[in-house]
């Protein structure tokens, strides 16, 4: 996984085919398509057994890969240049949706809100899983939880590991561009315009390496809740900041499955209830 996320950051985005592992090509594409998108400091990887379900359900799945440290304008624009050679074959096979963990649902919010011309009209829906739509709390010391957490779910990176990178002071609300408050500013007033869906976790409670029973395990948990401030939560993200139905009218928010107190932020993606509501969403409201 480090050496996965130091490649994205040397090479930089790519679009990889879920199946193959390679590079998604327009010969590829005969489906509908469904594009994942990992979190802060993550990788596509983390996505795989999603994606592997999602796929084994009829559809083109890929995993798009990018620096996570450098924006989410920044990652929407690369999603936006990846996809655009593939525009015209996404729209001959019904279009693509979009499912997106933690930070990168705010990535395909933001890849929905500016993207125009012949992306546009492909782009079916938007699945948000734990994404923080209204930013996070707690400032510096948020982030640094959230880089250890990543740290125990990912692989330490020597690489890129900073707290005070451009995607954390916009997800922690301080960036002069506003980029959060823009987004949730311009969608209340009117209808969603293609299916939007989030998902949340109810179990307010993180890995932290080695020991999960063990006092420094309980500290850190106890620590991190201060901050978040808020109950119920997935461990990371707020209930209120999870449910888009909070910025978006007539979007749908689910919660109510079976497992929702026993899923946190890392499980979002490994849970099979939450892919059978992605994929029956896909089924009956995108596709």
């Amino acid at each position: 996984m480090v050496a996965e996320s130091h490649d994205v950051i040397r090479s930089g985005a790519e679009l990889v085919n879920s199946a193959s592992g390679r590079w998604l090509t327009r010969g590829e594409i005969d489906r509908p398509t469904v594009i994942l998108l990992h979190g802060f400091t993550s990788h596509g990887r983390y996505l795989q057994q999603l994606a592997d379900y999602i796929r084994e359900h009829g559809y083109v799945c890929a995993l798009f890969n990018y620096d996570s440290y450098l924006g989410i304008d920044t990652a929407a624009v690369a999603l936006q240049e990846r996809l655009r050679p593939l525009a015209s074959t996404l729209s001959a096979h019904r279009g693509f949706a979009l499912v997106a963990h933690s930070m990168g649902g705010l990535v395909a919010r933001q890849f929905e809100r500016t993207t125009g011309g012949v992306l546009r009209e492909p782009l079916r829906g938007l699945a948000l899983l734990g994404t923080p739509n209204r930013g996070a709390l707690g400032g510096g010391q948020y982030v640094s939880y959230m880089l250890d957490w990543s740290d125990h779910v990912a692989g330490i990176h020597p690489y890129a590991r900073h707290p005070v990178c451009r995607s954390t002071v916009q997800m922690l609300l301080g960036d002069g561009a506003r980029l959060i408050e823009t987004l949730n500013e311009q969608n209340p007033a009117q209808p969603v315009s293609l299916p939007v869906i989030s998902v949340s976790g109810g179990l307010n409670t993180l890995e932290w390496g080695k020991g999960q029973g063990g006092i420094g395990f309980r500290v850190r948990n106890a620590a991190l809740q201060r901050l978040i401030g808020e109950v119920p939560n997935d461990g990371l993200v707020a209930e209120s900041s999870a449910d888009i139905r909070f910025v978006i009218r007539g979007a749908t928010h689910v919660n109510d499955y079976g497992e929702y107190k026993k899923i946190n932020h890392t499980n979002l993606v490994r849970n099979q209830a939450i892919a059978d509501i992605l994929v029956a969403w896909l089924s009956s409201d995108v596709f």
